[in-house]
This record gives C-alpha cells, structure tokens and sequence, in this order.
C-alpha cells in the first residue's frame, strides 16, 4: 500500500469537522510525495515496465551517444514502438538512484547516465507513427523521471526541455488526443499534467488536472462510464476491461492522491466509480479472469498481470468505507482459484448488448452487437482476426483458464457461441472499429431478474439473418436458433464452444458413450457430448462435429507486434447445418456447466424440467419446471399459452421473464431490447391484481399497461408483481 505522509498541519486541519481550509504548498508536498511514491514502487502496468535488472541496463548503456545500442529507434511499430524502452530503462534508473541516494558514489554514475540519455532524446526527438506514444505514452514516462529526481538533481535547462516535450497534448481550454479527449486518454493527459504541475509546484495546474478528471466521473452515452455501469471507449464499443481497467486505476489514483486536500472528490464521484467497479467490472470477472470480450483488441496481446487493478481495489475501499466490505469480498473472490464465488447473478449491461450469468461454479456471457454499438476493432496491427468478436460470443469458465492463451490457434470463424459461413475468404479488417456496425439489427438486447437472464440477438450479418436466444438458468443454458435466412453458398457452422482440451472428451452416440479418439467426428446421431466439466445435451438430427486436435501457431497471426509461438491442444464442439437451409429450419442445444460424465449418463433427466415452448420467426420461448419461470422473446406483438390456465399477449415486441413469487403471486420481467421508450400493454388471461390492472369479465382477461424507461434507461427490466386469487397459477 502507498505510504502516504501526513503533516503535522494537515492532520491539525482535517480534525477540524466542516472547516474547508487548506494550504496550498502543503498539498502541493503531499500530491508530489504520493506521486514520487507511485513511481519509486513501480506501481505501473507490468508491460510498461523494463525487463532488464539495473546492472544489465547499465552496461548495455553507450555513455557516449546516451542510449542504448541494442534498441532500435528507427523501429515503428505502433503498438509496441521499441524506442519507448529508451524512457523504461530510464524509469528504472531513476527508481535505482532514488531508492539508493545517500550512497552518492555509486549514484553518481546513475544520474550521469539519465541526464545523458534525457539530452539524447531532447535532441533527436524520436517520434512514432502513433500519437498516443508521442502525445501521452513517452510524457507519462518522463514525469515519472522528472518526478523522482526533482530534489535538484539535474540541470535546469534539462528539465525544462524535457517538460516542453510533455505538453502536446495539454492545450489552453482541453486536453488533446485527435480532438477533444474523453474517458481514458483524458485520465491519461491530466495524469501527464498533474506530474507537471508536482515539477513546476503550480496549484493551477492541479487544480485543472484534478478538475477535469472529476467532470469525467460522470454517466456518459458517448465515451466513458455508461448508464449500465459498462465502460466504453473509441465510440461506444464495449472496453470494460481493456481501456476501462486502466480507467479504475487512474480513477483510484487521483481519488487517493486528493484525499484530504483541496482535490478532494466529492461524495457522489467516489459513488460513482465505487459503482462502476462493484456494480459494473466485478460482474466480468471470475476467479481471476477478465471476460475476454472485453478486453477489446487486448485480446491479441498475451496474458498480462492485471494485479495493479486489485491494488486500484485497495486504494478505493480506503476511500469509500461504505463500500469497504464488498471490496475485500471483490479481492477475495478475486482470488478464489478453486472456491465458489460469492456474488453471483445475472446481470444485462443493456448499453453495450452483453449479458453475464455469474453461478457459484461456473461463468458464462453473451456478447451481441445492435446497430447502437460498434462490436470490435482492429488498430496499430492488433486484433487482426477479430471480424466475429461481439457478434453472439458465448464464453464459459469454470476454472477462468479455458482460453487461457488460446488466441494464436484459435479458429477465428468458429469463435465459442458464432453462428458464421465457413468460407475461405480472408477475414475482414474493422480498423478503428470502421464498418463494425454493417447491417446490424435494432433489435439485439435482454431482460433479467437478478437472477435468471434472457439473452435476444436478431442477428443480421452479409448473407445471414437469424432469431438467436439464450436463456440462463440456475444450472443449465439453453440457446435456440430460429427464422435462419441464409445465401451463402459454404457451409453454415454453430460453434457451441472451443477452448483448449482438458482431460477426456467424452460423446454419446446412438446411445453408446465412448471416448473421441483421432482427430476428427461427426455423427448425425448424436446425445451428448461431455469435456471438461461440461455437458452439452444437442437433440435433433443434426450433424455434429467434434475435435480435439494439436495446434501451433504465432502471435503474429493476430497482432504484428508480436511473434511467440502457441502450441496446444483445442476442443472444437459446433453443428454444421450445411448450404441448404429452410427457413423453418430451428436449433436448438443445451450447455450444464459444472457436471460429471456419470451425471451425463442420466442427460435427458437432467434437462427434462426444461420445455421448449416456441422457436420460430416470431417467438422464442422456455418454461424451466423447477424454477417456475417462463422466459418469453417477443419478436412482434403475440400471444402464448403458458398452461391450461393461463395466457399472456403484448401488443409490442419485447422480452418477459414470468417467475412465481408466492402461492398468490407472480413476478412479470419486462425489457425493450430495442431501447426506445415504449409502453408494453399486457394481457393475462386471468384476474389478477397490481397498480393499473383493469379487469375485462366478459373476455375473462385482465389488461395493464407497463409504462417505457425513457433513454438512456430505455432498455432496462421493468418488473411488476402481480397478485391472484387461484394459488399456484404457475
């Protein structure tokens, strides 16, 4: 934890309960002691930082040129730009001098050599093709530096220079990064300025740093924190944890470094970002792992540590001690590589089309993509492959490592839950995220009781069109596919998962279980499938392929910055519908997380409470017996009989979770996934009673209406009870 050092007279002030005096020179000590700290502890991303131990870096040092000779700076990859380890290797020299100081002698070389290599790059000016290097990545490097040895150590004019070269992008009325920054490259300018300011010992600068951070701590439909607790950035594409885990960490630091001074964040901020990681970033992680959807084009970087996040943790359960509790579960829970996690549910983020649906023992989402959102990009050669991410992506974990290091071998057209042609063609490139929206439907979104969610996605995609709903339930997921319209003259696929192997892959077949051997199956006769904890009931007649083979391949197929080589086993589970496809063709298969192959043995028991009501063009619908919940996609106005005696019709397209309540009572979910503000007038086929039910006894209906959310809430559950007079109606 950061040692942060108070003084004698800013302990005297904020004794004082209501009395907002504060010293200027001793916040200025106090925010640049707390940013001397940060540095001198390394508290940076791991790929930030240096790989070589000081000695090394000193004696690949020319002192003559000041730089290093094993560094290319005429490379230009915009991802990785070497010349960047030029300031690591400085950074880490600082830290070394300045972790070392009273021992002059020794240090003396040290700062010989960062005075030496500051000059070299005050001279040559190496730029990269990548602004955000130029603009925000090299200057956050050299406050660092300036920071640590800013005791006199170096030459004024030195120092001057190198601040000149931290300022591109701070500019009179904004800071700068292509326009006008927002979400995570403003944090990162003001964090740039907020160094300048310890430098330069300006309270204005501070208070502008501190300022316009705070004005972005704030719900936002463009870029940053939305109303759904999601994060998006570069356009509202969906980077909860690629730009938004770097977001938690500048947030929580600035929020730590303003404590107990005049920067100190109002109440409501500290809620709001209490309520971004707590209600929205701990809702994507399960037992150490990130949901990889989104992570965004951060998917085609290998693994990298994400410790400086649960520190960020740290840092703001000392801040928000209303909170503190569900920070330590967050951290615990974090952790909790062969224990059950405790905060579980299901949960929609209804701004970027993605639903969670977190169990005790196992985790599983569904990215989709509306015409409201961009699904993914590509960017400085990363993310190369990334065409279908987004576009109805089914992860599941149960330890957090089924994927772990995957991305290299995987195949990018059968990603885990794609629905895709299984063409030859090269896939697509979505720069920047241009063309990522196509001809998508508006159509796309989920309704959910905390609990149990239902997930609808009317995917359009080139020569595709199809109904696609997940319904998540306590221990099994169900996926229906309907209304398919395709042109395509390859293969159609489903991929119901693929993952790395582990362990036995076990398949029944024509009612006979045998383990997969050799590289390839297929079966038209097919019960089910088991690999990995995992079992995946697929009824019907369809041609099913499994696989589990070796694969080999680099980094590179997927990001040009990098060239390591994967090598491992994958599991391949999809169904291959072929070219010939009926438009009352439907699908329909199964997933039970966290079972045994002797549990599978008894499959159709598992999953017989479970029965499928519609799968057509025009409704997509499940009654789960044991939960007592139906869960209804409404595709256009209809109605459905969901027993002997009782009926339900609306006169809008919408989404609807049924739950009994109590033996009088029963609970009615209602989501647009359209988010637009729209009144849904229902009717029951019973008397039933709640705050606008109009009973009509001549037709023996009961008519109300549930009023629409107005944006940005428009695509939020509604839920209302509804009481009866026959018990146990469900």
């Amino acid at each position: 934890m950061v040692k942060i050092y108070f003084l004698f007279l800013s302990g005297i002030i904020s004794s004082f309960s209501g009395y907002s005096y504060y010293n200027d020179s001793l916040d200025i000590e106090k925010i640049s002691e707390g940013l001397y700290e940060f540095s001198i502890e390394k508290r940076d991303r791991p790929e930030r930082l240096t790989k070589f131990p000081i000695d090394s870096i000193i004696d690949r040092y020319s002192v003559q040129a000041g730089c290093w000779s094993d560094i290319d700076y005429h490379d230009d990859d915009p991802a990785t730009w070497e010349s960047a380890e030029h300031w690591r290797r400085l950074c880490e020299l600082a830290i070394d001098y300045a972790n070392q100081r009273e021992k002059a002698e020794s240090n003396e070389k040290k700062l010989a050599l960062i005075e030496a290599g500051i000059n070299y790059w005050i001279k040559h000016k190496p730029e990269s093709s990548n602004g955000w290097w130029n603009a925000i990545g090299i200057p956050l490097y050299i406050g660092k530096v300036l920071v640590l040895l800013n005791h006199g150590e170096l030459p004024d004019s030195t120092i001057n220079s190198a601040l000149d070269m931290m300022g591109p992008g701070i500019r009179e009325d904004h800071y700068h990064y292509g326009g006008r920054a927002t979400g995570q490259n403003l944090l990162w300018l003001a964090s740039v300025h907020l160094h300048i300011a310890a430098i330069e010992r300006d309270i204005e600068g501070m208070k502008r740093a501190f300022s316009e951070t705070v004005k972005e701590i704030s719900y936002s439909s463009q870029e940053g924190i939305q109303f759904d607790h999601s994060f998006h950035q570069h356009g509202k594409q969906y980077y909860s944890w690629g730009y938004g885990r770097v977001f938690t960490l500048f947030l929580a630091q600035f929020a730590y470094l303003a404590h107990q001074t005049q920067f100190q964040f109002p109440p409501e901020k500290i809620r709001l970002i209490s309520d971004f990681i707590l209600d929205g970033q701990q809702w994507i992680i399960y037992k150490g792992q990130p949901d990889y959807i989104a992570t965004g084009r951060e998917i085609s970087r290998p693994p990298r540590d994400d410790t400086l996040w649960l520190w960020a943790l740290e840092l703001m359960s000392t801040i928000d001690l209303s909170r503190e509790g569900e920070y330590k579960i967050l951290i615990q829970d974090y952790y909790a590589l062969n224990d059950m996690v405790r905060v579980t549910g299901n949960k929609h983020f209804w701004h970027s089309d993605f639903m969670v649906h977190k169990q005790p023992a196992y985790y599983a989402s569904v990215k989709m993509a509306s015409n409201r959102i961009i699904w993914s990009e590509s960017g400085n050669g990363e993310n190369l492959k990334g065409y279908y991410l987004g576009n109805g992506t089914n992860f599941f974990f149960r330890t957090g490592r089924e994927y772990s290091n995957i991305f290299p071998i995987w195949d990018w057209k059968k990603l885990p839950g794609l629905l895709c042609e299984q063409d030859s063609a090269r896939l697509p490139l979505i720069n920047w995220g241009r063309g990522a929206v196509n001809k998508a439907s508006s159509f796309v979104g989920g309704v959910t009781n905390g609990r149990n969610g239902l997930a609808v996605f009317d995917y359009h995609k080139e020569n595709l069109e199809a109904k696609r709903a997940w319904f998540f339930f306590d221990n099994e997921i169900v996926h229906l596919i309907s209304g398919i319209s395709y042109t395509g003259k390859s293969d159609l696929y489903q991929t119901i998962n693929q993952c790395l192997a582990n362990g036995e892959v076990v398949v029944m077949g024509n009612n006979k279980a045998s383990l997969l051997e050799g590289a390839f199956d297929i079966s038209k006769k097919l019960n089910w499938v088991h690999h990995d904890s995992i079992g995946y009931f697929i009824p019907g007649n369809f041609t099913v392929n499994v696989s589990r083979e070796n694969r080999t391949a680099s980094w590179k197929e997927i990001n040009q910055s990098y060239d390591d080589t994967v090598t491992n086993d994958v599991f391949t589970l999809g169904i291959n519908l072929g070219n010939k496809i009926s438009s009352s063709d439907s699908i329909c298969y199964c997933i039970l997380p966290n079972v045994s192959v002797s549990d599978m043995e008894n499959a159709s028991e598992l999953i017989q409470h479970i029965k499928i009501l519609a799968n057509n063009k025009h409704m997509q619908a499940v009654h789960h017996e044991k939960l007592n919940q139906y869960h209804i996609a409404f595709y256009q106005p209809g109605e459905i009989k969901l027993n002997e005696s009782f009926s339900l019709s609306v006169d809008k397209s919408t989404l609807v979770i049924i739950e009994k309540s109590d033996e009088f009572a029963f609970d009615l979910s209602v989501a647009n996934p359209e988010n637009s503000r729209t009144d849904i007038n229902v009717e029951v086929g019973l008397k039933v009673d709640c705050d606008n039910c109009r009973w009509i006894q001549q037709r023996n209906v009961t008519q109300f209406t549930i009023p629409g959310l107005e944006n940005p809430f428009a695509g939020k559950t509604v839920s209302v009870r509804l009481k009866s007079t026959v018990p146990d109606i469900l």
